[in-house]
């Protein structure tokens, strides 16, 4: 049945239960108006409705299947461990894991979720298999260090066959998220010192804790 036509013709045109089975051909007068009744005893739908609500959306808020969430009839699902797997590799991340889940779109009307609601769902289920551990974090205690990623490649506008390949130095307090990043043709014991160096110096000072990660 197509709700939003229902709704339509009851509330614009003023039509019965009967005359509304009458005009749409594929529901019975019992049917219109015991989904009507739904509709006006719901808190969550009133009309006239919004413009992103489809009759997918309708039919999971009236309809609702014991043991089955509106976000599983709504939202199509993804693998959370293949998406914990694929995070092992190099230079991957989950926003870019999520672009490649998105770009699928709607299956089987079920269309995908948004970023942030794709994050919540693979933190829920980490958690649930104790596969992360938080670590508490304290404003200005700690200092990490680190490379990013894989690295890039530096190209010779006057030459473009001529390349250096370039390692991103990054540090980060942890609390804040607050970073400095810098690149590195060479990552020699003297270069190391110094960006470390140019590092603290950017932030203005030394953390009592400074925490390198596999370097």
């Amino acid at each position: 049945m197509d709700y939003k036509r229902v709704l339509r013709l009851h509330f614009v045109n003023h039509l019965s239960g009967r005359e509304i089975a009458e005009s749409c051909g594929d529901c019975s007068k019992t049917t219109v108006n015991e989904f009507l009744k739904r509709f006006r005893e719901n808190p969550e739908l009133s009309y006239p409705l919004p413009a992103d609500v489809t009759n997918e959306y309708i039919e999971s808020i009236l309809y609702k299947k014991p043991g089955v969430s509106v976000n599983q009839l709504l939202y199509r699902d993804f693998n959370k461990e293949a998406v914990y797997k694929a995070l092992a590799r190099k230079g991957e991340t989950l926003k870019h894991l999520w672009q490649k889940y998105n770009a699928i779109g709607v299956v089987d009307g079920k269309k995908p979720m948004s970023y942030r609601q794709y994050c919540r769902r693979y933190s829920e289920w980490a958690d649930s298999k104790q596969l992360t551990f938080h670590i508490q974090r304290y404003p200005g205690v700690n200092l990490e260090l680190d490379y990013a990623g894989k690295q890039l490649c530096l190209h010779n506008r006057r030459n473009p066959e001529e390349t250096t390949k370039v390692t991103i130095f990054i540090a980060a307090l942890t609390y804040s998220d607050y970073f400095y990043a810098e690149g590195m043709t060479e990552c020699d014991i003297r270069n190391w010192i110094r960006v470390n160096n140019n590092a603290l110096a950017y932030f203005g000072g030394v953390t009592p804790t400074i925490t390198p990660d596999n370097m």
